[in-house]
């Protein structure tokens, strides 16, 4: 996977995903930075990235700053799964589940533990938990809309990179 800034310009995001189909790599993008990620987000994905990525940096960290709403907007925004970061731990990890991260990126909370594997356990623990917990898709109101809509719709990519997706958990059940 090649990770490129959201606010690149598009013939960059163009030939970086020009590029990811030839060499059979998946392309996502970094919002940190971007004025309007929900706007962006539905550039990036008309322009044929793979995955967005919600990121909240050190200094917004220190302020208090975390990905959640973001998640929440930009995966309204836009189909192609959405990955949050910074400040993410075992107490916040379900969250950033339940506001529609398929993806959880974690640093600090597992590189800078004394118990790496505890911290990394319970980080998991807190995603696998947000993810069964059955809670009900926000995002649509039948498994067609989610397939389109929703973020936790599971997305399966094959080498040919034409993306399956299937309902989420909560509108299949």
């Amino acid at each position: 996977m090649a990770i490129i800034m959201g606010i690149s310009d598009d013939d960059t995001v163009r030939e970086s995903v020009r590029a990811g189909k030839k060499y059979g790599c998946e392309v996502m993008v970094d919002l940190l930075g971007c004025a309007d990620k929900p706007r962006r987000a539905r550039e990036l994905e008309e322009l044929g990235v793979d995955y967005l990525c919600v990121h909240v940096g050190i200094d917004e960290q220190m302020a208090g700053g975390t990905p959640f709403e973001t998640v929440r907007r930009v995966a309204e925004a836009s189909a192609l799964p959405v990955a949050a970061a910074g400040g993410i731990n075992s107490e916040t990890a379900a969250e950033a589940v339940r506001s529609g991260a398929s993806i959880v990126i974690v640093g600090g909370a597992i590189s800078k533990s004394p118990n790496v594997a505890e911290s990394t356990r319970l980080i998991m623990k807190a995603i696998l938990t947000a993810r069964s917990s059955g809670r009900a898709c926000t995002r649509s109101t039948t498994p067609a809309t989610c397939l389109r809509r929703c973020s936790r719709s599971r997305a399966r990519t094959s080498r040919t990179r034409s993306t399956a997706r299937a309902p989420c958990q909560s509108c299949t059940a």
